[in-house]
């Protein structure tokens, strides 16, 4: 499963009760540059699309994102077969009981074709046997000392390597832009320059009236085949 962050907004569904439901896709293969199609959700109660849920997992009310205190939220571990779409349609996610074809999750209203294409931005997707994923990266990105009465803006980048299958897909994780401090911001982007090397930048922009000091953030930069 993946943390994700704060949750967008309260909760839009009438159950309390959060299950896993699993992504089918009729056709596609991101990995070759052809977009999934024919996505839809797959029930929680079908086990070829995700696994089932063990033990309580409630929410304490419709009012918040926030799990009832007896909640264990353990799942089997493993399901399928599945048919259809290459292996990197296969998605599950955590939510409320859906209503309709409506999957409330805590980052809103989930649309099936959208999670399916997103590489990982939603739910981290299972490695097909034959491919790794490892990522080379410097592990900070420096601004140095900004000047609020000089326009206060800096862009700055790191490079890395990344093995990931034929046509990696790369993503930041939660928030990509982040306020450090009243006036001090910074937004975080990651692309793939090639099959191999991958970009991350960071836009910082600090205003006349941010307060000095020493500000640093963390984000978590995700890299997937699909």
């Amino acid at each position: 499963m993946q943390e994700i962050g704060a949750p967008i907004g309260k909760p839009g569904g009438y159950a309390l009760d959060i299950v896993p439901v699993g992504v089918h896709c009729d056709k596609g293969d991101i990995s070759r540059g052809i977009p999934y199609e024919g996505c839809m959700w797959v029930p929680y109660s079908y086990v070829s699309h995700s696994p089932l849920s063990v033990g309580p997992c409630r929410l304490q009310s419709l009012e918040e994102w926030k799990l009832s205190d007896d909640s264990t939220c353990t799942t089997t571990l493993s399901w399928g077969p599945h048919e259809g779409a290459s292996a990197g349609g296969e998605c599950v996610l955590f939510g409320q009981k859906m209503s309709g074809s409506k999957f409330f999750t805590a980052l809103g209203v989930m649309d099936a074709t959208t999670v399916a294409n997103a590489g990982n931005a939603f739910c981290v997707k299972a490695l097909p046997p034959d491919v790794k994923c490892e990522i080379n990266l410097p592990s900070e990105i420096d601004h140095g000392v900004l000047y609020s009465n000089e326009g206060g803006f800096s862009r700055r980048f790191i490079d890395g390597v990344v093995d990931c299958g034929r046509a990696p897909v790369v993503a930041v994780v939660g928030r990509s832009n982040i306020e450090l401090a009243t006036g001090v911001s910074v937004k975080v982007s990651a692309s793939m320059m090639s099959n191999t090397q991958l970009r991350v930048q960071s836009d910082m922009d600090v205003k006349s009236y941010a307060p000095a000091g020493e500000y640093s953030a963390s984000v978590i930069i995700s890299v997937s085949p699909y």
